[in-house]
């Protein structure tokens, strides 16, 4: 994967295909510190460093604070009509913890940007800062 200026305007990075990967292939994990509650600090700037993701198979959210660590996965961008989703969090558990990794809905070429939906979570707690 290769981190540079989002195709998206005014998002900062974004996350771009190195090699082109298969429909169903796991891209990467999504790195950082799991909670399932909103235990973080909102109002930090550790706000702009988390990943939000809601599934039908867990009725929590699931929280990961990239803050202290991550990967190349927090500079993946919020999908939109201009910019189709192409891959998705899948929730699982690993070592007896929680775990998210992003899974391609579609083939990906090289060079293509990674997009997915962020959830009705993230940008609803997005609003209670302002």
């Amino acid at each position: 994967m290769e981190i540079r200026l989002s195709t998206v305007k005014g998002a900062g990075k974004g996350v771009f295909a190195s090699v082109d990967i298969e429909q169903n292939t796991l891209i990467m994990s999504y790195i950082g510190t799991v909670s399932t509650n909103l235990s973080c600090d909102l109002t930090s700037d550790s706000n702009f460093h988390l990943g939000w993701f809601t599934t039908n198979k867990v009725s929590k959210e699931l929280i990961i604070n990239t803050d202290r660590s991550c990967n190349a996965a927090r500079f993946i961008n919020n999908w939109d009509k201009d910019h189709p989703e192409n891959c998705t969090p899948v929730i699982g558990v690993a070592d007896k913890e929680l775990t998210v990794v992003l899974v391609a809905t579609k083939q990906i070429k090289k060079g293509e940007e990674l997009f997915y939906e962020y959830g009705d979570s993230y940008w609803n707690s997005d609003k209670q800062l302002e």
